[in-house]
């Protein structure tokens, strides 16, 4: 039996649709097609696309669509007549299996030499399974499958057999062929593939049409609904274990599995910390060496006096800031005041601080390291003692960790500390610092950087960015202050951070040719705006940038600078540079910068790809021989750069091993460890640089402050440079991705301020959605893609309550046809400091670049009304694993810069989705609120959905 969604024409042509039959979903948009069998995603499909003989991209058939619509268990697109791609598709789903077809006409002159349709089978699903073809049985190995024609053929799954009918028209044929060993892309597409792949295509352009008609016979026993539920129990299990709690005994039938787990969920979550740790547990990131807990606790008084020196200012600021969120105001005490029962300071500076060592049985040679410190807490009294200031600034950011609330306000649970670190660097990388505000930077140094003791914040320098007294031509007409750099180096070093400017010299250096094109290294490419590299051998490559480095190293007073020199394009291109092999010219341009700078007393370091040779080191990052890059020889030049440059090595794959890191060591430089986001990586890169006895780890941030992202950056690197002896990601007492992405978030919030209380408002008339039902429950895309396992009722998430009914308010794009743009009114009636809005978020075509959805619209007493935005920033996009548009790479989709992930499930068939907790502050707290409401831009398949209202006193 059939399961109809109804007849439907889009206005927005790049919505997407579903179709179902039987156990079968088919979702269709202009960027994929997913083909759905019970619960699991079995193919994912390309639309049909040309590209170049260089494979840059032509037309995709999804550009120039003018019609969209669902006949029955059918779905087709239709594009424009004069598209460079034209004609029609048809996606249908059938009860076991389905069936898509192209009918497209290439037109002429579109510069297309390749037409490409590609189908990903799920790797989990085809891999090692068998295949029947032309009368053999072929194992489908990710080791080794050499590509094959097919039309007619079948694969032997776990589940079931796939009986594949294939037919094309055109001049190409159906492959079976292999990613699994691309050393790019997403994973989920490091897969087979069914291929279509045209090539030559003529000038004149060409017609093609393709078909593929999948059915499925399900292995005897196989019960697709059973599968569905068991998978929906198996994602719920997932989330839970991700929380690290326990889950106690658990019905045997799956589907009420899922929903025990769910409420199991709901309930050890609800009064945990954003970041999903106990406050009350005392969990310490990094973990400490020595870690003793004991009984009882030191109550801090509303007004707390701190005995320490004016050295120790960030440490006080710190705990100023913090004892404010409970009540307590914080004042320095002279370090000399004996009846001070908070004490922090040196010990070998401060007698009262070496007395209290004393007092309460602290060895100061047990924490006598660089760094090192100890933290003793009785119920009477507190003491941070530090081998130096950055151990004392060190000490407190750990005691911030374990401050948690009391009877009256705060409390620090007693215990012993003893602490220092294993590597000397512990480092961040910041990119794209000019996008973000000096309270921005500010905040990440004193609450994300320094808080998990990183000691080295490296900022990038765009060079149009900043305003050049010596080269003003240089800077955009919105330039900032080189003043704004000088305040960021001064407060990352009152947080003991050490700050080193990071600029691109060699290559990708396009903004300074921009004004200088006269150093250019091909004079022809700066002409039209696209050389990225300047000549080596023009000095007046060098006047240029050593003016600049003198401004830079004046403002921040760095003792450090990076000099960049990875993924240069454009080498060898002027008759003097191409007389010179190009490792020469690399090794000679790095030792001249680094000349300059160490005049100037500052190390120069550089990224390490360009040295190390691609053919030698495949799997790992290495850009010597690089077709990308010309096939420019460049490595030798590792054996005549001087010994004095530091290497920074990004290696960024999920390795165990990193022999790179040897390499360089091994030819006498200094080394550090690069990683990025990935929680495995941090922890095998640093594993590998203290095994060869390197200096430390520098994570690297691509995307974070530029699309506003937690994702993009990494919490663990800084902890196992810290403690090297912190068990591997999956053996850790918390998500580490939560952990950094709550550590970002504002902490002056009212919801985070003791005694905070809360009113969770009824959404009243304006709530138009059931959340659990047919296909147009929640967001109305499928009745398996609702809020199934949402607890209702009046329940806590993460220490805030909501009241979640049957209904929510939802809003669409007018363009999805699916529901109004504006909400009715919510009623507030009420004075409030903020606002939670709990809600999710569905589009066409998920990104991580700012987006703004739409906004609710706040309504005061008088009439007045402020429209808070709804963006990328506060909402995400629901489904949880589904990808965006990214061209870094696969994050964490869950985590937002300005929103928590309040709660985290699965739809019906499994699917991971999450729900985004957005807490906006009230510049009118003074004021009544009399209603808000949810409006919706017209963005293609915009869906907004409140699921719960909470108002903030």
């Amino acid at each position: 039996m059939k399961k109809i969604i109804g007849a439907l024409i889009c206005a927005s042509l790049s919505f997407g649709v579903q179709v179902e039959s039987g156990n079968t979903v088919i979702e269709i948009s202009a960027a994929a097609i997913s083909v759905i069998h019970g619960p699991v995603k079995i193919f994912e499909m390309d639309p049909y696309y040309t590209a170049k003989s260089t494979w840059g991209n032509c037309a995709k058939f999804g550009d120039a669509l003018e019609a969209v619509s669902v006949d029955g268990s059918s779905a087709i697109q239709r594009t424009k007549k004069n598209a460079a791609i034209a004609g029609e598709s048809r996606f249908t789903a059938a009860e076991n299996g389905f069936t898509a077809e192209y009918s497209v006409t290439i037109a002429s002159n579109t510069g297309a030499h390749f037409g490409v349709w590609d189908v990903y089978l799920t790797r989990s699903i085809f891999a090692d399974a068998i295949v029947l073809h032309g009368g053999q049985l072929l194992p489908l190995r990710t080791s080794k499958w050499d590509t094959i024609e097919v039309e007619r053929f079948s694969i032997r799954t776990a589940i079931g057999e796939w009986s594949f009918d294939l037919a094309a028209s055109g001049p190409a044929k159906w492959l079976l062929r292999s990613t699994c060993d691309r050393g790019w892309g997403a994973e989920e597409r490091k897969t087979f593939t069914l291929l279509n792949q045209m090539a030559n295509i003529p000038a004149e352009g060409i017609s093609v049409k393709l078909r593929i008609e999948a059915k499925f016979t399900p292995a005897p026993g196989y019960d697709p609904l059973l599968q569905q539920s068991e998978a929906a129990a198996s994602s719920m299990k997932k989330i839970l274990d991700r929380y690290r709690l326990n889950t106690g005994e658990m019905p045997v039938d799956a589907a009420k599995r899922a929903d025990f787990y769910a409420q199991r969920i709901a309930a050890l979550t609800a009064d945990l910390a954003e970041s999903r740790l106990d406050p009350r547990a005392g969990v310490i990131i990094p973990e400490p060496k020595r870690y003793v807990k004991k009984i009882g606790a030191y109550p801090i008084p509303k007004k707390a006096d701190i005995a320490c020196n004016t050295e120790h200012d960030a440490a006080l600021e710190l705990l100023t800031l913090d004892l404010a969120r409970y009540g307590s105001t914080a004042a320095r005490a002279d370090i000399s005041e004996k009846a001070c029962a908070m004490r922090i300071g040196v010990p070998s500076k401060d007698a009262s601080v070496a007395a209290a060592c004393v007092r309460l049985g602290i060895d100061t040679n047990e924490f006598a390291r660089a760094e090192g410190y100890a933290i003793a807490v009785t119920p009477s009294e507190i003491l941070v003692a530090g081998s130096g200031p950055r151990g004392v600034l060190y000490g407190v950011q750990t005691l911030r960790q374990i401050i948690r609330p009391g009877k009256a306000g705060a409390e620090v649970p007693a215990c012993s500390i003893v602490d220092w670190p294993d590597m000397q660097f512990r480092g961040y990388y910041l990119e794209n610092t000019a996008s973000a505000s000096r309270d921005e930077l500010f905040h990440l140094i004193r609450n994300v950087y320094s808080y998990y003791k990183a000691n080295v914040l490296m900022v990038e320098i765009n060079w149009l960015k900043y305003a050049w007294r010596s080269h003003p031509e240089v800077s955009a007409t919105n330039a900032i202050a080189l003043s704004e750099l000088t305040a960021i180096a001064d407060y990352a070093k009152k947080y003991k951070m050490r700050l080193i400017p990071a600029v691109f010299t060699y290559g990708k250096v396009g903004n300074l040719l921009k004004s200088h094109p006269d150093i250019a290294e091909d004079a022809a490419a700066a002409k039209i705006g696209k050389a990225g590299t300047y000549c080596p051998n023009n000095e007046a490559s060098y006047s240029l940038i050593f003016d600049l480095m003198s401004e830079i190293i004046d403002a921040t007073k760095c003792d450090a600078m990076h000099i960049g020199h990875d993924e240069i394009s454009g080498m060898v291109a002027c008759p003097v540079c191409k007389a010179m092999a190009p490792a020469d010219l690399f090794a000679n341009d790095v030792n001249k910068i680094h000349g300059f700078l160490a005049g100037k007393n500052v190390e120069a370091m550089i990224w390490g790809d360009f040295i190390l040779e691609t053919a030698r080191w495949k799997g790992f990052t290495a850009n010597s021989g690089h077709s990308s890059y010309g096939n420019f020889i460049v490595h030798p030049a590792a054996d005549t750069i001087h010994k004095d440059v530091i290497i920074c090595d990004w290696q960024y794959s999920a390795s165990t091993n990193f022999p790179t890191l040897a390499h360089f060591a091994e030819k006498g430089f200094r080394v550090i460890g690069c990683s990025w986001y990935n929680d495995q990586n941090n922890y095998s890169l640093t594993k590998a640089v203290r095994e060869i006895g390197q200096a430390g780890i520098l994570v690297t941030d691509w995307g974070f402050l530029a699309v506003r992202s937690p994702s993009a950056n990494a919490l663990l690197g800084a902890v196992y440079s810290w403690n090297s002896a912190t068990p591997e990601p999956s053996a850790l007492p918390y998500d580490p991705q939560a952990v950094f992405a709550a550590s970002v978030l504002n902490r002056d919030r009212s919801s985070q301020k003791f005694g905070a209380s809360f009113t969770p408002v009824n959404l009243g008339s304006a709530a138009n959605r059931m959340l659990i039902g047919d296909s147009n429950a929640w967001i109305g895309l499928s009745v398996r893609s609702d809020l199934t396992y949402l607890p209702k009722g009046d329940i806590r998430l993460l220490g805030i309550p909501y009241r979640i009914g049957d209904k929510g308010v939802v809003v669409a794009a007018a363009n999805t046809k699916r529901g109004d743009a504006v909400s009715g009114k919510i009623g507030v009636n009420a004075k409030s400091k903020g606002l939670v809005f709990l809600h999710g978020v569905s589009v066409e075509n998920p990104t991580v670049f700012k987006q703004i959805f739409g906004g609710y619209r706040v309504t005061y007493s008088d009439g007045t009304s402020v429209t808070v935005p709804i963006t990328t920033e506060n909402a995400v996009h629901w489904t949880s694993t589904t990808p965006r548009v990214n061209p870094w790479g696969s994050w964490k989709y869950q985590f937002a810069w300005n929103s928590t992930c309040a709660w985290e499930g699965i739809t019906r068939r499994g699917e991971a989705v999450n729900l985004q907790a957005y807490e906006w502050i009230n510049p009118r707290p003074n004021d009544t609120i009399i209603s808000v409401e949810a409006q919706a831009k017209d963005l293609p398949g915009l869906m907004i959905g409140l699921v719960a209202l909470t108002a903030v006193q």
